[in-house]
């Protein structure tokens, strides 16, 4: 039997590891379009907190053709 343990500090952890992963993969995901971020907008991916905003960079990274497009949505 395994016994999941949670707290404040682990869940917190979790979240974090999240929003690592979701920041990686839409730097990734422009690379490899071929999108260059400014250093304006690269710094406001590596600082962003929210997930929901994350996820939905994520999707605008596989159908943008700049990087208006991956931004338009949260400016």
């Amino acid at each position: 039997m395994r016994i999941q343990y949670h707290s404040e500090w682990s869940d917190s952890l979790r979240q974090e590891g999240q929003i690592s992963g979701a920041r990686g993969k839409i730097l990734r995901a422009l690379e490899i379009r071929g999108i260059s971020l400014t250093e304006t907008q690269r710094r406001a991916v590596e600082a962003c907190e929210d997930l929901t905003v994350l996820d939905l960079w994520f999707d605008n990274a596989f159908k943008a053709s700049s990087t208006d497009d991956v931004f338009a949505e949260t400016e």
